[in-house]
């Protein structure tokens, strides 16, 4: 479906299943829903536990005295499918946001309720060219729109790239300007490159046969090279270590507990703006050990690239160790 459709004066979804890794993508869409049925705090429930779904099966037959239906906000990832669809099957007051990061749960949850009327499904890892000019029209002012040639340059490059895009429409939004490519390429990496995936890339465990680890290593050295290349070593050096000092933070909110699914709620040493926009990673993070995130820290030291030498010298320590440590 497009997302356009959610607007038809028509559309009264029960149902909606979305896939994709744009966390803002979901907070978009999500939000067009509890407008759609006039939701509040009141009437959302997060379905995340046994008294989660106790609740839901309380209240699917009766409609909230305030707003038109009860929100019900599901990650399929974490989710008792079969209770899931019965109750979808059964409910008259209730409608369900349901998100997921793996295909086949999407694609369960669509065949189990194939029966089931105004089910909306997005499978939205790629815009297509009608969902890209929605958002732009819906994020960015007339007056604020790009020059051709960096609306094809966009339109062309990053529709693989959801949270780009909105980091460029926003920006846009706000009477933030663009005279160059450059500009583009600061805001939002290189079409799918970005400071975050030379991060992860860099953090991902080495494997496999001597051949194939001088391959690995090879291909993620060049990653940081083509960003620099645009951004220049000492711009790259500080946003490195920006967002993975972040990373890092939120590392230590989710082994304390702090947080779980969901960045919210934060300490009020925490800066809500700068860590929501790591939502969409919360899943990595879970699965990096913050040794790695501090190691990686570390070998970073204190001193600013300024040129690619310095650059592969941070690499080769940062490897050298991460070798030593892999034969042991």
């Amino acid at each position: 479906m497009l997302i356009r459709d959610l607007d038809a004066q028509r559309a009264e979804p029960n149902v909606i299943i979305l896939q994709t890794p744009s966390t803002r993508l979901q907070i978009f869409i999500e939000d067009k829903i509890k407008r759609k049925y006039e939701c509040n705090a009141d009437t959302i429930i997060t379905l995340e536990t046994k008294k989660d779904l106790k609740t839901v099966k309380t209240l699917m037959h009766v409609y909230p005295p305030r707003g038109l239906r009860w929100f019900v906000r599901v990650n399929l990832d974490d989710c008792d499918m079969k209770t899931l669809i019965s109750y979808i099957h059964e409910s008259v007051s209730c409608v369900f946001f349901c998100t997921s990061s793996r295909y086949k749960d999407y694609k369960t949850l669509k065949e189990g309720i194939a029966d089931v009327d105004e089910v909306y499904d997005f499978y939205l890892t790629y815009l297509r060219q009608t969902d890209f000019l929605y958002l732009y029209d819906a994020f960015v002012p007339q007056e604020n729109r790009l020059e051709k040639k960096f609306y094809d340059f966009i339109s062309q490059g990053y529709r693989g790239d959801i949270e780009a895009l909105f980091t460029l429409f926003l920006h846009l939004a706000e009477g933030g300007e663009i005279k160059s490519r450059n500009d583009i390429i600061k805001l939002c990496g290189l079409g799918g490159l970005t400071v975050d995936s030379v991060i992860f890339s860099l953090l991902k465990p080495l494997s496999g046969s001597d051949k194939g680890l001088r391959l690995v290593i090879k291909n993620r050295m060049q990653a940081g090279v083509e960003l620099a290349r645009d951004l220049g070593y000492s711009t790259l050096y500080n946003f490195i270590s920006a967002n993975l000092t972040s990373m890092i933070q939120l590392k230590q909110l989710l082994i304390t507990g702090k947080i779980y699914k969901r960045i919210e709620n934060l300490p009020e040493y925490c800066d809500d703006k700068k860590l929501g926009r790591y939502q969409r990673y919360i899943w990595k993070l879970k699965e990096i050990p913050l040794s790695d995130m501090l190691a990686f820290k570390y070998f970073m030291g204190n001193e600013v690239w300024v040129n690619e030498l310095d650059y592969m010298m941070f690499l080769y320590r940062y490897y050298s160790d991460k070798a030593k440590h892999l034969l042991q």
